[in-house]
């Protein structure tokens, strides 16, 4: 996808570019990816203490994607995933998914970020 080289149209890499460009980042970044979620499945049934009537022990969430920034001359571009198991009670309106992409974001372009 970031290099350009899959069998599909030029448009279809522009739509798909479209479809997953997140919020502007600081000092130029621009990100891209997606996020995903899945339970975690217990292979003996119920978990011991109650939680998870239907069998999970919390959820796997991810974030897939690349960031990309451009100054003068110079342009960078970061490859990156994130998984995480999440074992919090959330309420369904804070899924896994996009937990994984905002403490990635914080982790990435905080103050203190890996590319800050």
């Amino acid at each position: 996808m970031t290099a350009g080289r899959l069998p599909v149209s030029a448009r279809t890499v522009a739509l798909t570019r479209e479809i997953l460009e997140q919020s502007p980042q600081p000092k130029g970044w621009r990100v891209w990816g997606k996020t995903g979620a899945a339970k975690r499945p217990v292979a003996d049934g119920p978990s011991a203490d109650g939680s998870g009537a239907d069998g999970s022990r919390g959820a796997y969430g991810w974030f897939v994607g690349w960031a990309e920034q451009s100054t003068g001359n110079t342009a960078r571009r970061v490859i990156f995933t994130r998984l995480i198991l999440d074992t919090r009670s959330f309420p369904s309106g804070d899924p896994p998914g996009p937990h994984a992409r905002d403490t990635l974001f914080a982790d990435l372009f905080s103050t203190d970020g890996l590319l800050r």
